[in-house]
């Protein structure tokens, strides 16, 4: 009889330990395919938003703006414009407009540029000529213009030189030392020629009675 409990108590034991591994293994694989599920038939809340690019959007007049920018001026002035719609909550823009009969200057470091958009508000932009900075709106939001950076210019025609070629180069101008020049300025020939004048000077004094 009591052979039969241990063996029974063996038989438990070893079912206890399958069930033990077996049955969380297969409720984690569960929950796994519901998170799964879930995530995909999620709905997207998050509309995308209604940005304008710098390709979509029209610049009428702007080559007016030469007067006041140079051309790589005006092409990153230019990006600014969706990023102020995006910012201030305007969609729907196609076209902008500079109109330059409206410009003014608040003052002597500043000057409003004016500009008609598409649907039919107007947006006066402040430039800031001390600092650089653009003010967007009435709210003037400032919106800098993003560094440009500019390729090193090379010339592969010009010829290498090093440092001990342009030592070795002849300088211009005057010769430096005595023997180049071939005249003689020696202490000697600079006190000769007071000493024919004195002797000029004596000679004359001689023939007067």
């Amino acid at each position: 009889m009591s052979r039969k409990k241990v063996i029974l108590s063996i038989f438990l034991l070893i079912l206890m330990v399958i069930v033990g591994i077996v049955l969380p293994a297969i409720w984690k694989h569960q929950n796994k395919e519901t998170d799964t599920e879930k995530k995909t038939s999620k709905p997207q809340t998050e509309a995308p938003k209604d940005e304008p690019s710098e390709a979509e959007l029209k610049y009428t007049g702007f080559q007016e703006l030469t007067s006041f920018f140079s051309d790589s001026q005006i092409s990153d002035f230019k990006e600014l414009f969706p990023s102020y719609f995006s910012q201030a909550g305007l969609t729907g823009i196609t076209e902008v407009t500079f109109l330059p009969k409206e410009t003014s200057y608040p003052d002597k470091r500043s000057e409003t540029l004016m500009f008609s958009l598409s649907n039919g508000s107007k947006l006066p932009v402040t430039h800031r000529t001390d600092t650089g900075a653009f003010l967007f709106g009435k709210e003037k939001l400032q919106l800098d213009v993003k560094p440009r950076s500019y390729e090193k210019a090379t010339d592969d025609t010009l010829p290498s030189i090093t440092t001990e070629k342009i030592e070795s180069l002849s300088e211009g101008g005057f010769p430096d030392t005595l023997e180049e020049s071939g005249t003689d300025t020696s202490p000697n020939n600079e006190a000769a020629a007071p000493d024919k004048g004195s002797k000029n000077q004596n000679s004359t004094e001689e023939v007067q009675p």
